[in-house]
């Protein structure tokens, strides 16, 4: 699936930037709770979940995006 509408830099969308930064978080907070740093493990694993519902549900909920529209239309707003 394609959104043209997106910043798009070698079939490369702000999603997919996002997929790549929580491929390399999840591991190094795994690394952090496995080495004892439970403060550093706490922050990484607190910003992957806000971020994850954050922003993922930003760009999910974007107007003009399929589920954007479809909520617009629920709420009566399109």
């Amino acid at each position: 699936l394609r959104d043209h509408h997106l910043p798009n830099i070698a079939g490369i969308t702000p999603i997919h930037a996002f997929t790549a930064l929580v491929a390399v978080q999840l591991p190094r907070g795994i690394w952090h709770i496995r080495q004892g740093h439970v403060a550093a493990h706490r922050q990484t694993m607190r910003s992957l979940y806000i971020g994850g519902c954050v922003v993922a549900g930003i760009f999910t909920l974007l107007p003009g995006r399929f589920l954007g529209r479809l909520l617009g239309q629920g709420l009566g707003l399109a």
